[in-house]
C-alpha cells in the first residue's frame, strides 16, 4: 500500500506489442542491443507464441550484459534525445504514458544503471496514489522508483531467516 502521495514503479513485462513500438521508435533502445538479428526476430515474430518469448528473454538478458560503456554512452544519447523531444521523443506510447518524465527520474537517479533500458522499455510503468495498492505475483519481475510502500510479503524460497533476533529479509 502506498503511504506517500504517489508511488511510481515497474511491474512485470510489457505487452510486447508496447516493447516492440520502442524498438521502432528509440534508437538508442535499438543500439544497446547489439544482436541486431535477434531484435529484428522479435519485431516480425508474432505477438504471441514460445518463440517472441524465447526473443524476449534473450534481448533482455542481453541488455543485462550489455557493458558500462555502452550503457553509460546510450544514457547520455537518450537523455539528449529526450530533452530536445520530449515524450515524442519515445513515440506515441512514451508521450500517451509521459515517460520522458520517468527518464529523467532515472537518469538523474541512476545515472548510466541499464535500468534506464530495462525498466522504462521493458517493463510496465506504474504509479499509484496515497493509500493504492498492487499485488505482486510470485516470480513477477518489479522495480521501485519513487515514494514509499508498505510491501507485506508472504514466506517463501526467497526469504532469508537472520538468527537470533528471527528477522525476515527479502534477496
Amino acid at each position: 500500500m502506498t503511504i506517500s502521495e504517489h508511488f511510481d514503479g515497474f511491474l512485470g513485462f510489457r505487452p510486447i506489442r508496447e516493447i516492440k513500438s520502442f524498438l521502432k521508435h528509440v534508437p538508442e533502445l535499438r543500439k544497446v542491443l547489439s544482436d541486431h538479428e535477434t531484435v529484428e526476430a522479435f519485431l516480425t515474430a508474432p505477438e504471441d507464441g514460445e518463440e517472441t518469448q524465447r526473443l524476449l528473454k534473450k534481448m533482455f538478458a542481453e541488455l543485462l550484459s550489455t557493458s558500462h560503456t555502452e550503457i553509460a554512452a546510450c544514457s547520455q544519447q537518450l537523455h539528449t534525445h529526450v530533452e530536445r523531444g520530449h515524450d515524442d521523443a519515445l513515440g506515441d506510447l512514451g508521450r500517451q504514458q509521459g515517460l520522458a518524465r520517468v527518464i529523467e527520474k532515472v537518469l538523474t537517479d541512476y545515472p548510466e544503471d541499464v535500468g534506464v533500458f530495462a525498466a522504462v522499455f521493458f517493463m510496465n510503468y506504474v504509479r499509484l496514489n496515497k493509500g493504492e495498492g498492487i499485488a505482486v505475483p510470485p516470480d513477477c519481475i518489479h522495480a521501485y522508483l519513487e515514494g514509499d510502500v508498505i510491501e507485506g510479503m508472504a514466506r517463501s524460497d526467497n526469504m532469508v531467516r537472520i538468527l537470533p533476533s528471527a528477522r525476515w529479509m527479502s534477496y
